[in-house]
């Protein structure tokens, strides 16, 4: 992000700092759903789907918090990250493209 808008802030390209802070927000969307999924305790599936997500330490002991996966819900975040990958390939491209003063159409 950072490499991105320094050179929208050299003039390099024509996207703008908004345009980088929209792509922002849909990786840091993309990166808490998964999050979701790769920390999860899969191996400890309860019965209707719960899914233990965290557990903390506290003084009155270990708790732990839980949550319902739903196969439409798993496959929408799936599409989603699917999607950020390739608004952030595009992204990339369309820099690079103007960059090195090629067509970006």
């Amino acid at each position: 992000m950072h490499l991105y808008g320094q050179l929208i802030e050299s003039g390099s390209v024509t996207y703008t700092h908004e345009d980088l802070n929209e792509l922002e927000k849909v990786l840091i969307e993309c990166a808490k759903r998964r999050n979701e999924y790769a920390h999860a305790d899969w191996t400890g599936v309860k019965k209707e789907n719960y899914v233990r997500v965290k557990s903390q330490s506290k003084k009155r002991g270990v708790f732990h918090r839980y949550k319902k996966f739903e196969m439409p819900k798993l496959e929408d975040d799936v599409e989603f990250i699917r999607n950020a990958r390739h608004v952030l390939d595009d992204f990339n491209e369309k820099i690079h493209d103007q960059l090195w003063g090629r067509d970006s159409s």
